[in-house]
Parts: C-alpha cells; structure tokens; sequence
C-alpha cells in the first residue's frame, strides 16, 4: 500500500514537468513596426477619413453606415499602403 502511494505522489510530482517540457521553445520577441509602417497606416487612416472620428471621450457608434464605409476604406487603403510584416528572424542569440 505505501509503495502504491509513493508512486501515485511521485507521478503526480512529475505531472507538471512532462507537461512544461511538451511547451514549445521560446521564439523570441515579436517584431515591432518600423516607422514607415506606423507612417503608412496613419496616412490610410488620415485618408479613410477615421481621425476625427476617434476624437474625444465617446467612441464612435460602430453600427453607422458611414463609419462601416470608413473601415472599410481604410482596411483597402492599408492592404495597398502598408508593408507587410516580415516573419521574425530564427536566428539564435
């Protein structure tokens, strides 16, 4: 009976390092925007015509007509404008 309960205390000691060792590795930090990317979404923002939509403390009514043409400007603007995004390195270090 002890040994039965050394080994059921034992497996559930061990439980939590199987399951971290299954974890996959660090891939390191994601990379940021470079200025011309934030440059270029805001220029595609500006043109939508969504910066004097976000000003003050209300949000805008997201169910407008109006706003829905505005995003849905500004997500063809950025499509066409801003760079995509390069997978990060896997490089070691």
């Amino acid at each position: 009976m002890k040994r039965l309960i050394s080994v059921t205390l034992l497996a559930s000691a061990l439980a939590p390092v199987a399951a971290l060792a299954a974890e996959p590795a660090y891939q390191g930090a994601p990379r940021g925007l470079t200025r011309e990317e934030v440059r270029a979404d805001l220029e595609a923002w500006e043109k939508a015509g969504l910066r004097n939509r976000y000003r003050g403390d209300g949000a805008p009514a997201f169910f407008d007509p109006s706003l829905q043409k505005q995003l849905a400007e500004y997500q063809r603007l950025r499509a066409t404008t801003v760079p995509a995004a390069a997978p990060p390195s896997s490089g070691g270090g």
